[in-house]
């Protein structure tokens, strides 16, 4: 005699006996209820280099019948072989069970500096169940090495100096300031800053090995328009946001409060326009002249002029420094010391700006 499962305890000898022919996994033995969904617990999950990522995959919402799942990983910045060990293979759940199976992916540890890099992995062909949301789980490597930097940027935090979030170590850092040697005290909020030196990704911090600061624009205010928040310096338009700084205010009403014909130091980065986007703005006191980088623009070669934005420009007798073709050139960008003359620049000095901004 053959018997199926479930068996009455009438039929309980014929089992033991070999007479029963127990069902194939792919058969529901109770399919009355639902099957439930399958997904990740999580979407995103970060681990170091060197170390082993597990990834949680969950059978809830119900537990009818066998049920079962594909995974696979998937390429990103992260790549198998040079990054991560790809894994692949199937989950099941038998009939009545439910909860979490683990995917676990070695992640490999080099001695390259890479930065934040990801990969994905996913599931696909879920059998008999629901495939959930959560269907793709991205993995983020942190890197363990350090990088070597060169980057600009504001200063973020006074307590130490922090440029887009990592923090660098400065205890024998070089600083120069508006072509000045100069200590780190001299750094205040918002300078926007060149900065060499290394990086360690796994945890924002690094090591400052040269910062150079050199002010976008130090000059007489011309104009002032706090409805739009900008004003114009030596001709070059300057604008104001939420995160300018303000000395002795970090107050951006401050900006009403600038008289026409101060002098004023302001650090920042230009946009697409050619404007100046303020991070930083300070009364100049000590300034004996102008500075300004800007953009090479209408040059003259013959009488040595050319403009930057609204500013005319004469460099007949400047001292020209690194500039790779020993002359300013059109686009170029570059850093320039002087004093104004009925209106005009006339620079005592020049130099590239193309590495410094």
């Amino acid at each position: 005699m053959t018997c199926l499962v479930p068996v009455s305890l009438s039929l309980l000898s014929a089992c033991n006996s070999g007479d029963v022919n127990f069902p194939d996994p792919d058969w529901p033995i109770d399919a009355s209820g639902p099957a439930g969904v399958i997904q990740f617990r999580d979407v995103s999950y970060d681990i170091a280099e060197g170390k082993v990522a597990n990834l949680r995959v969950s059978r809830s919402g119900g537990s009818s019948g066998w049920v079962s799942v594909d995974y696979a990983c998937v390429d990103g910045s992260a790549e198998a072989g040079s990054d991560f060990t790809a894994v692949s293979g199937s989950f099941t759940w038998p009939n009545g069970l439910s909860g979490n199976k683990t995917i676990s992916i070695p992640i490999r540890d080099d001695s390259v500096a890479e930065g934040l890099e990801s990969f994905a992995v996913k599931l696909s062909n879920v059998s008999r169940a629901s495939l959930g949301a959560k269907s793709s789980a991205t993995v983020n490597i942190t890197d363990n090495d350090a990088a070597a930097v060169n980057v600009s940027g504001s200063i973020s935090s006074v307590d130490s100096v922090t440029i887009d979030g990592i923090r660098y170590n400065a205890d024998a850092t070089i600083v120069s300031v508006n072509g000045y040697p100069a200590t780190v005290s001299d750094l205040k909020l918002g300078h926007f800053v060149g900065l060499e030196g290394d990086v360690n990704f796994s945890d924002a911090t690094g090591t400052a090995n040269e910062i150079s600061y050199f002010a976008s624009v130090i000059g007489p205010v011309e104009s002032v328009n706090a409805s739009n928040h900008r004003l114009t310096v030596l001709g070059q338009t300057v604008l104001i946001n939420e995160e300018t700084a303000f000395t002795p205010s970090s107050d951006p009403n401050m900006l009403e409060a600038l008289d026409v014909g101060a002098t004023i130091q302001v650090s920042g980065f230009h946009n697409d326009d050619g404007h100046i986007v303020a991070t930083r703005i300070e009364h100049d006191l000590t300034s004996a002249g102008v500075q300004l980088i800007g953009t090479v623009a209408a040059l003259d070669s013959t009488n040595k002029q050319f403009r930057i934005n609204g500013l005319g420009v004469d460099y007949g007798k400047a001292r020209l420094i690194e500039l790779p073709m020993g002359m300013p050139e059109m686009g170029q960008l570059v850093m320039l010391r002087g004093s104004l003359s009925d209106g005009i620049l006339v620079v005592e000095a020049i130099a590239s700006a193309e590495e410094e901004e």
